[in-house]
């Protein structure tokens, strides 16, 4: 299971499928949750999943999965969690727009987008498996909507790619919705994972600009480099003044003790609505989604780019790809 947008992908049944055997893949378990799912992370055991919704008082659910068999969903609201409506922010600010687990398995990372916060919550489980989330220290403000985030490899820090969208109540076009400066990512420092959920203290210790309108990022296998796919203004219609045949990826360092994140540089490319990014095991190569093309162009593909080290850490489009139709969303490397 991978993360998926509510845009993309209104279906309210989640499967669990079998891909022992990839060119047949076998559906063992299916179930009903609530509408407009949004995102699902499984648990580092295999054992639960984490989904966000946008149905009002059920953002969060939990589904436990024994021998590919999906068990009753526990719904969660963020009321439960602590988080109150805010009549200043945009749809009152009760949105989760993603959520992931740390790589111990013992905490989730919640994405409140329009609240301009990440929240984490301590998983606990009683002997007989049921499963509750517990409120690890206070949400922490980050830059504006910070849309999807990832955990290093290490599980030291969390990064959001803040997009920057315009989510006020007067915004009628999407030239009023979509960013016009470029956004930014932050770099959070959590809490020892010993330190109790009331004293746990998390905090951002970095933020570097990337380009315009950061979707996503993703992050090496090292920890030490962190890419942003940025859409620019590929969506906009081309008697528009902000569109662009070009997007870009934006490369960065992270150092793994201090957690400081350095821009390096912007990689232009064409296509439009590049979503998602992941490295490959060895952490040389990174694909890359691009959901269509301009013309004399496949609908969509992945795009494949080596990551070079020498004489310094950058990027180089290799001409590989991988036709898949138009769409292409999201991408997900098995490690």
């Amino acid at each position: 299971m991978q993360h998926t947008e509510n845009n993309f992908h209104q279906d309210s049944n989640k499967r669990a499928i079998d891909l022992v055997n990839p060119s047949r893949p076998v559906v063992r378990s299916r179930m009903a949750i609530a509408p407009s799912p949004e995102t699902v992370d499984v648990h580092p055991d295999g054992t639960l999943l984490a989904i966000s919704t946008q149905t009002p008082n059920k953002e969060i659910i939990l589904v436990s999965v024994k021998n590919s068999v999906l068990g009753q969903p526990i719904e969660i609201s963020l009321r439960e969690l602590g988080i109150e409506p805010d009549s200043e922010r945009f749809q009152a600010g009760m949105y989760v727009s993603q959520v992931q687990w740390h790589p111990s398995g013992r905490y989730l990372a919640v994405n409140l987008d329009y609240r301009d916060q990440i929240a984490f919550f301590e998983l606990q489980r009683d002997r007989t498996g049921n499963s509750q989330l517990i409120p690890w220290g206070r949400p922490v403000n980050v830059g504006k909507d910070p849309f999807s985030g990832q955990f290093t490899p290490d599980g030291r820090f969390f990064l959001t790619s803040n997009w920057g969208r315009n989510f006020g109540e007067r915004v009628k076009t999407l030239e009023q919705r979509l960013p016009e400066k470029r956004g930014t990512v932050s770099v959070i420092r959590l809490a020892e994972l010993n330190t109790s959920a009331v004293s746990a203290q998390h905090r951002v210790v970095s933020t570097a600009t990337a380009d315009i309108s950061p979707e996503s990022l993703a992050i090496s296998p090292d920890g030490t480099r962190v890419v942003t796919v940025n859409m620019r203004g590929t969506l906009f219609p081309g008697n528009s003044p902000r569109f662009s045949r070009q997007a870009s990826l934006s490369l960065m360092t992270l150092d793994r003790t201090s957690g400081r994140l350095t821009k390096l540089d912007d990689y232009s490319f064409e296509g439009i609505l590049p979503e998602s990014a992941a490295f490959d095991a060895s952490g040389k190569y990174l694909a890359v989604t691009v959901y269509e093309y301009f013309a004399a162009k496949p609908k969509g593909e992945i795009e494949l780019w080596q990551v070079l080290q020498a004489p310094k850490p950058a990027l180089r489009l290799t001409g590989y790809a991988i036709n898949l139709g138009r769409g292409v969303h999201q991408v997900l490397v098995a490690q």
